[in-house]
């Protein structure tokens, strides 16, 4: 077996425990956030992540399990507001019905204007 090369300086310490764990088959132990207050996660953050879960066709599992936990995120009116100009922009998702209740929801008040379909 060929052996791979050594992973680059800055990203060496994830290599070296993606690699432990592959070997021992064991899932890696995660980094938990702690205490209450919500943190600012990027939204392209956000989209890649929801991108890996598409792309490995777990989309359903993991809203399943997102709405059994009760999950939810807070999105800033700012970012919402890109999230329904960047729909309505192209056709094939605004057209969509997800892409519908992004752009323009119905049966939600004023004050809380974003319904992103589920």
């Amino acid at each position: 077996m060929e052996k791979k090369p050594a992973p680059k300086a800055k990203n060496r310490k994830k290599a070296v425990a993606a690699e432990a764990d592959v070997e021992t088959g064991h899932p890696p132990q995660p980094t938990y956030l702690t205490g209450e207050d919500p943190i600012n996660v990027d939204l392209h953050v956000v989209a890649q992540v929801m991108k890996l879960i598409a792309n490995h066709e777990q989309t359903s599992a993991f809203c399943a399990e997102a709405k059994k936990l009760g999950a939810f995120v807070t999105v800033s009116p700012r970012t919402i507001n890109f999230v329904k100009d960047f729909i309505a922009a192209h056709e094939e998702m605004r057209l969509h019905p997800t892409g519908v209740s992004v752009v323009n929801p119905r049966g939600v008040s004023r004050d809380y204007d974003c319904d992103f379909g589920g």
